[in-house]
């Protein structure tokens, strides 16, 4: 995919490797992928376990140090960064929502919400708290701690939090792994309509192929390299 000179790629992996080392020596976890990712494009990361989808989301969201290769996101060189500015890339750009929910306990579903925009010193971080639980679908629940609620309203409360900042980039760890069918569906449809609504680059990672096919591109990883990428938006 060719990018117009005037609209930069919002991800921009050029043989990104990853390598960790082990007992029988280095593993490779990525091995040179490139890909860019347009502002808005919604893309399904599709493959097994152990294929380096996730790991290739953390690159993305800088959670993770590649061993080389470059990566840019949101026009920003990740390897340039050092952790404080990479939090701050991260906090102003980058909205993460994880299979495993990741709400803090000791907190209600406003608050778990609104922390993301406590750190950017929002005076009315409450107040968009509650219009993005809204958003969800859970307006009734913003007094509910994370353990009275279903497993769909936590990661309805999680896409909430991730979403509050209007992020440029949702990054999609498996976030319907952990839900039934039905409300793996609805959570798909929050996510889509979420992306479209904000114009917001939507990155899952799923082993699912039904869910994949709704994005606008699939990109198969297999063995940590891209076996096959189909479905990307013309320039």
């Amino acid at each position: 995919m060719t990018l117009p000179q005037s609209q930069p790629a919002m991800i921009d992996l050029d043989q990104v490797s990853l390598s960790l080392p082990s007992r029988a020596g280095s593993v490779d976890i990525l091995n040179s992928i490139s890909l860019r990712i347009k502002p808005g494009e919604t893309v399904a990361m599709l493959g097994p376990s152990g294929a380096g989808k996730t790991t290739a989301m953390m690159v993305m969201g800088g959670l993770e140090a590649i061993t080389s290769g470059r990566i840019k996101v949101a026009g920003h060189d990740l390897m340039a960064l050092d952790e404080d500015r990479l939090a701050e890339i991260r906090r102003d750009h980058i909205g993460i929502i994880f299979q495993a929910f990741r709400l803090i306990p000791s907190m209600t579903a406003l608050e778990n919400v609104a922390v993301p925009l406590e750190l950017t010193g929002a005076a009315d971080a409450f107040d968009q708290a509650r219009q993005a639980l809204d958003d969800v679908g859970l307006g009734h629940r913003l007094d509910h701690m994370p353990d009275q609620l279903s497993g769909g309203e936590q990661q309805r409360v999680a896409i909430a939090r991730a979403i509050v900042t209007n992020p440029d980039i949702l990054l999609a760890d498996e976030p319907t792994g952990n839900l039934d069918q039905a409300t793996g569906a609805e959570i798909m449809d929050l996510l889509l309509a979420t992306a479209e609504r904000h114009n917001t680059c939507l990155v899952l990672i799923t082993h699912d192929e039904g869910l994949a096919t709704r994005c606008q591109r699939i990109i198969r990883i297999a063995d940590g390299q891209i076996a096959a990428d189909s479905g990307a938006l013309s320039s």
